[in-house]
């Protein structure tokens, strides 16, 4: 009979327990700006989204990356030689493009790559302690990163991927895509989302932002950095 209160108990008490995952992120979200982008660098389909009041707004806006080291460039880009590349030499990868140093200058997130000068698209990230050079974790999300960044307070970063939807999408048989896949220049569809970590690199929530777009593009600017 105690064991079978205690277990009632025990129960009672797990659901009372506050999940720390989400599927939303407006929590954490304050100053946080969205860009994307699809059939890249299209002005006409380019869009800026942000948060308020708990729900995602959705705005027109200019898709502006370049200088940006916390998109990714698709080709190896110089100024990560500056990063910690020792800590991946060993397996032949490198860190590169998108990276972020967090504002205290003690963090580091950065993609992961195959140590070659032309950038396959990457799901893996890795955390990592400058001051001690060492890797903290890490970690992967959907089929390819697009961008990082952390928060202006340095208690949380996000990271903007997408996954490939295009076999789940009707619009891929659209005429123009079957003559792309004809010349042998497929035109993908992708899924955006939006994850965000606490500096220890614990998920916290995750999000969708836009739906079955061709060739997206994006990019996160989280406060007054966006360099």
């Amino acid at each position: 009979m105690l064991l079978r209160m205690m277990t009632i108990l025990l129960g009672i008490t797990l659901l009372f327990i506050p999940s720390v995952y989400s599927d939303t992120c407006s929590d954490y979200t304050k100053d946080l700006k969205v860009y994307i982008s699809w059939r890249p660098y299209d002005e006409g389909e380019s869009w800026l989204y942000t948060w308020q009041a708990n729900k995602i707004q959705k705005q027109k806006a200019s898709y502006l990356p370049k200088e940006r080291i916390n998109v990714r460039l698709g080709a190896s880009d110089k100024r990560s030689e500056s990063l910690p590349q020792s800590l991946m030499q060993p397996d032949d990868k490198r860190f590169d493009t998108p990276y972020e140093i967090s504002r205290n200058g003690e963090l580091l997130i950065a993609a992961i790559y195959r140590n070659t000068f032309a950038l396959d698209p990457s799901k893996i990230f890795a955390l990592i302690d400058i001051k001690r050079k060492r890797i903290i974790r890490i970690l992967e999300a959907g089929d390819f990163v697009h961008s990082l960044a952390w928060s202006p307070d340095g208690n949380y970063f996000a990271v903007l991927y997408s996954k490939d939807v295009t076999k789940k999408t009707l619009k891929r048989f659209l005429p123009l895509n079957l003559f792309a896949d004809l010349v042998g220049h497929p035109i993908s569809y992708d899924t955006f989302y939006l994850s965000i970590y606490d500096a220890a690199g614990t998920l916290l929530c995750t999000q969708n932002i836009i739906e079955k777009i061709p060739i997206g593009e994006g990019y996160l600017d989280w406060g007054i950095r966006g360099t």
